[in-house]
């Protein structure tokens, strides 16, 4: 009986090392994630900014006189 108990401590032992791997690597990606989405979320505010400068600019100039 005793040898039983050691072997199945030595099996979740085992699980519970791999999980503790799985559960490392998902920080890693969910860390990954989130600074890829900052880059992206950083990028379209730019962006927006960049088109609001122009909206501005365009609402700023004279109308077009109609080309005859």
């Amino acid at each position: 009986m005793r040898e039983f108990l050691q072997e199945e401590i030595k099996k979740l032992e085992g699980q519970i090392e791999i999980l503790t791997r799985q559960i490392e690597n998902s920080d890693r990606n969910i860390t990954g994630l989130v600074a890829q989405k900052t880059r992206h979320m950083d990028r379209r505010d730019l962006l927006e900014v960049r088109k609001a400068e122009l909206e501005a600019e365009l609402a700023g100039l004279e109308p077009e006189q109609p080309s005859e």
